[in-house]
């Protein structure tokens, strides 16, 4: 089923991902929201992507804000009128030893990967609900969720807590029509890989069963996927698109 003039907000939607994601939806015929943690990068994007379909607009947004959420989410009405899919994208990580770590830096990343994707879910889905309108949220999780290593602590129990999130507010938001789903990534090329080292990174690329890291498109076609009414089967769930690592790790 078409996703045409449906609207899509995009937390994260600046880069990687999320960027992807939302050309991907453009490509579609949706309409779509940039939300980004910098007002001028978000403007940028959202003017480089109104090429592919005039559609597109951006807000600023904290998403371990609450109330930053809650604007996000009026500014989009605003915008167009309308809510249909949300996807909790934004995310952060500090690669730093264990008791290296400050608490500041834990609390950092857990505000914006745990905690911006309740936000999300919470005040997206409260406003379905007001809107008596039937939609879908998709959250970005993370091989990360099942595995861990050296310098993950923050960002691994993040993502943990982002699929158990998924798995929780899809049965509390089933019976308002509203599905929760999650994507979660392998080693993918984006800015938040680039600081690793060459010999940690093609010891990555050899934990996947083509020896390639994955690329941004990957991910995109997947959570394009989990919008459409073809997934209508897909609830409560985290879709890992990680060319097999979490079996070989």
């Amino acid at each position: 089923m078409s996703l045409k003039d449906k609207v899509v907000i995009i937390t994260g939607g600046t880069s990687g991902i999320g960027r992807v994601s939302a050309e991907r939806f453009l490509k579609e015929g949706t309409k779509v929201m940039i939300a980004g943690t910098g007002e001028e990068k978000s403007r940028a994007v959202a003017e480089e992507l109104g090429t592919i379909n005039e559609n597109v607009s951006y807000v600023k947004v904290d998403v371990s804000n609450y109330k930053s959420v809650e604007n996000m989410i009026e500014k989009t009405l605003e915008a167009f009128g309308t809510i249909d899919i949300l996807f909790n994208n934004a995310g952060i990580t500090i690669n730093k030893p264990f008791l290296e770590q400050t608490e500041e830096d834990y609390l950092k990343v857990i505000g914006v990967n745990q905690h911006g994707v309740f936000n999300g879910i919470h005040i997206f889905g409260k406003k379905l609900i007001e809107l008596n309108k039937k939609g879908t949220i998709i959250n970005t999780a993370s091989i990360a969720a099942r595995i861990t290593g050296p310098t993950m602590m923050g960002y691994a129990t993040s993502k943990a807590a982002v699929e158990m999130l998924t798995k929780s507010a899809a049965m509390d938001l089933a019976p308002y029509g509203i599905r929760v789903v999650g994507v979660g990534p392998g080693v993918i090329n984006t800015p938040m890989i680039s600081e690793l080292k060459a010999q940690a990174l093609d010891y990555l690329k050899n934990m996947h069963a083509r020896k390639e890291i994955l690329e941004p498109e990957q991910i995109a076609d997947v959570v394009v996927f989990l919008a459409k009414e073809e997934a209508s089967g897909i609830n409560g769930q985290v879709v890992f698109v990680d060319d097999g690592y979490i079996n070989f790790k």
